[in-house]
């Protein structure tokens, strides 16, 4: 029942708020991010080639995380991010759409496109249309959380304090729109056994316990591989990873900041999955991309539980 900031698991869930809005047909997935944002957002080197939602949510937009955005986000910096953006070190030499890299910040920049869209700071778009209807105790800030008494102070692997209950609490969205980029990609807060829930939405065709929560389109979508090489196998912030339990195919992902080092995979087939959340412990990782703590209570689950 311990709420944990989810570090890059957060990812999910703003793909998953995402797609409400394509389902009410104000996005188009393959359209230039610029015309939601308000301004033109072009890798300087393929300025003709349009960076779009959905590379943003498969990690081919060749945003990158910057020593900029990095350090702005870190601190907190009032730094728009428009002025982020125009920094040449925030994107790759590669053409958007044709590589694969993981960026926190190209997250950052969905749910800031997205609060254009809706008007409104994602945070509490995301409580109306998706947690508050699972009626589930998850927020992206802290301070939204009904129950404020059971959060993890996180501490990294050497026991030092690494994220304090009361500095999570003080999380805020800029007061303008489109100017978060601190929060979508990594600060999603609350249980596992929460967590856990929105991946059985994924599992039931965006159904929970009655209730349509997105749309079976677009669970199918964000399960669908959008990008793969002889390396990945990205759908909408998630993974397929072969290699985690033998003989099924396992939807992942992992987050890790200031000392939480989380991952989950789930079987759709079996609909079947596990959720870790943890802090203070080793930060290796094993052949499959997960953490070496996560992959050992995941497949001990699957071991002695699931299978």
């Amino acid at each position: 029942d311990t709420k944990f900031r989810l570090a890059s698991l957060s990812t999910l869930a703003t793909a998953m708020t995402v797609m409400t809005i394509y389902e009410d047909g104000l996005i188009d997935l393959d359209a230039d991010i610029s015309d939601y944002i308000g301004y033109s957002v072009k890798n300087p080197k393929y300025p003709d080639t349009p960076i779009t939602p959905r590379m943003l949510m498969s990690h081919t937009s060749t945003i990158v995380n910057s020593e900029s955005f990095l350090d702005a986000r870190n601190k907190d910096s009032s730094v728009p991010l428009k002025d982020l953006l125009k920094n040449n070190t925030s994107f790759s030499r590669s053409k958007p759409g044709t590589k694969y890299a993981y960026s926190n910040f190209g997250v950052a920049v969905l749910a800031a496109a997205a609060e254009c869209i809706v008007d409104e700071h994602f945070s509490q778009y995301a409580h109306d249309r998706i947690f508050s209807k699972m009626d589930v105790d998850c927020e992206y800030l802290a301070s939204m959380l009904t129950d404020q008494e059971n959060i993890a102070n996180i501490y990294s692997t050497g026991k030092t304090l690494g994220w304090s209950v009361s500095r999570q609490l003080k999380v805020k969205d800029r007061e303008k729109l489109a100017n978060t980029y601190h929060i979508y990609q990594g600060n999603l807060t609350c249980s596992a056994k929460d967590y856990a829930q929105l991946l059985c939405v994924l599992m039931n065709g965006g159904q929970y316990k009655g209730k349509s929560i997105i749309s079976e389109k677009s669970a199918d979508m964000i399960m669908t591989t959008q990008f793969s090489d002889d390396k990945v196998n990205q759908c909408m912030c998630l993974q397929v990873l072969d290699s985690v339990i033998q003989d099924r195919k396992m939807y992942c992902h992992t987050g890790s900041c200031y000392g939480a080092f989380n991952s989950f995979a789930f079987d759709a087939e079996s609909k079947s999955g596990v959720v870790v959340v943890t802090t203070g412990v080793n930060a290796k990782k094993n052949s499959s991309g997960l953490y070496n703590i996560c992959a050992d209570i995941i497949r001990e689950v699957y071991g002695t539980v699931l299978d």
